[in-house]
């Protein structure tokens, strides 16, 4: 198994529930044990949430890398939502350093 495998639309609460089924679905087949397989789909269930809910809805794209076990599942969430104002405060240093400093 190699390359794209489904996508999922998230267009609303219910796509969010068959995004998070898919990602749960897709992991057990590729061998991903039961705990591995709830976080794989939680983390699938956010995202998609996120895209639905500040992004305007979205797509949830699952892909696989490799034919043979170990394989790579690749998920990828994309919406087309203005994304973070302060990206570069949110990844950088200075929150990091303010929630050091108490503040």
């Amino acid at each position: 198994m190699n390359g794209k495998l489904l996508t999922v639309r998230v267009n609303g609460e219910h796509d969010i529930v068959v995004a998070r089924q898919r990602a749960r679905q897709i992991a057990a087949k590729l061998g991903f044990d039961v705990t591995e397989q709830t976080r794989i789909a939680t983390a699938v269930s956010e995202l998609a949430r996120n895209a639905f809910q500040y992004g305007g809805g979205g797509a949830v794209e699952y892909s696989v890398e490799g034919a043979i076990p170990p394989q790579l599942l690749s998920v990828q969430v994309r919406d087309q939502g203005p994304g973070i104002a302060n990206l570069d405060d949110v990844l950088g240093k200075r929150v990091v350093a303010t929630r050091l400093a108490g503040n």
